[in-house]
């Protein structure tokens, strides 16, 4: 695992500091909010994305065209149909 450069070892390292500095109850809570306030930038990060890719779109326009096949469109199959012979 791997969050902004900081691996496992410094994660648990770090949270061992946060024990024995803030105590048990502290703790807890600090972790609780810190959960909170993760959960909310990720929410609020996901509408703005939202949002932008929303921008991106003309009045009217259902779906954004893809880029062009460079090899064009395939060969055209006609379904079978009765023999007419």
């Amino acid at each position: 695992m791997n969050l902004f450069g900081v691996g496992l070892p410094e994660i648990a390292l770090i949270m061992v500091v946060g024990f024995l500095v803030l105590g048990p109850a502290r703790t807890m809570e600090m972790a609780r909010t810190t959960g909170r306030v993760w959960r909310e930038v990720r929410r609020t990060i996901g509408e703005i994305t939202e949002a932008a890719s929303l921008d991106d779109r003309r009045p009217g326009d259902e779906r954004r065209p893809g880029p062009p096949n460079p090899t064009g469109p395939g060969p055209r199959e006609d379904p079978p149909g009765p023999d007419t012979r």
